[in-house]
């Protein structure tokens, strides 16, 4: 009679087996779905983000290329990273600053040996 019961219980857990799992995948499918709308909230903030600095970087780059001094940004080992031609446009300029004479002719002499360029 024991033997029975005992058989009569582990079929009963068997038949719960099936129920287990598909609570167990609904559970972890419901995790995934709102695990991916986080995602994609993410996703969205980031590219409004980029096209934000997109925008702001094209508005910098157009301010500098239309600034009537002249603009010169340097990186750390002295390389022109940064150039605009605006003081070149001058009347109070003599001579038309470029990438090539910005050194010799334009940039006062320490700026030029902290570049070291000369």
């Amino acid at each position: 009679m024991e033997q029975v019961t005992e058989r009569e219980r582990a079929e009963e857990r068997l038949r719960q087996v099936p129920a287990m799992l598909e609570k167990e995948v609904a559970d972890r499918t419901a995790e995934l779905a709102r695990i991916n709308i986080e995602l994609e909230k993410e996703i969205s903030e980031r590219k409004k983000a980029e096209g934000a600095l997109h925008k702001s970087k094209e508005y910098a780059e157009k301010l500098i290329q239309t600034a009537n001094v002249l603009i010169v940004g340097l990186d750390p080992e002295g390389n022109i990273v940064v150039f605009n031609e605006g003081r070149s446009k001058s009347p109070a300029t003599p001579r038309r600053a470029s990438r090539e004479n910005l050194l010799t002719e334009v940039l006062p002499r320490g700026l030029q040996l902290r570049a070291g360029k000369i």
